[in-house]
């Protein structure tokens, strides 16, 4: 059976791994995703990285960075996923 895992990895003082939701249904999967980076530029002041948004590598991942404040901010950033795994 194939999942949809949501998460998001955070890059600052330290490197973060959150998983945010896993979902058997894409649709829903996407719609977190979508609402996350939404959630991070409204709420908190991220950008989106002009180089890699909504990037899709194959259909084994999709992903979309956001920089906190302003383009090309390595101290602090984002990288938001849904990723297809199969699981049994």
């Amino acid at each position: 059976m194939k999942v949809y895992a949501v998460y998001q990895l955070g890059y600052g003082q330290e490197i973060c791994l959150d998983f945010l939701e896993i979902y058997e249904d894409y649709k829903m999967a996407e719609a977190k995703y979508l609402k996350e980076i939404e959630n991070n530029v409204k709420d908190y002041d991220f950008v989106i990285d002009e180089e890699c948004n909504d990037r899709r590598v194959k259909m084994e991942y999709r992903t979309t960075r956001l920089f906190r404040f302003q383009q090309e901010n390595w101290n602090d950033y984002l990288e938001i996923y849904i990723e297809e795994k199969e699981v049994q």
